[in-house]
């Protein structure tokens, strides 16, 4: 998972990722937004709603190789030096 610094950055890092063809999404969603949650309560989750809108989950698998392992952190370096992040 990757850690961005700005809460809009990760939804463009996502979309500029995928129009590379490379595949991300955004960290799982709270416990608490789910349909049969909505109604528990929850204590103390600034923290947990900080870091969903930032993390974004990279590619990950055990049949990744070195290649695409560097196929993907060129793309976010240079993503992001457009960004300016």
């Amino acid at each position: 998972s990757l850690l961005v610094k700005d809460e809009g950055t990760r939804d463009t890092l996502i979309s500029k990722l995928l129009e590379r063809k490379i595949q991300t999404r955004p960290i799982w969603g709270l416990i608490n937004e789910q349909v049969p949650y909505r109604s528990c309560r929850a204590y103390k989750i600034d923290r947990a709603k900080w870091y969903r809108d930032r993390v974004v989950n990279l590619p990950c698998s055990t049949n990744l190789d070195e290649s695409a392992v560097d196929l993907v952190t060129d793309a976010i370096l240079q993503i992001v030096s457009q960004l300016d992040v």
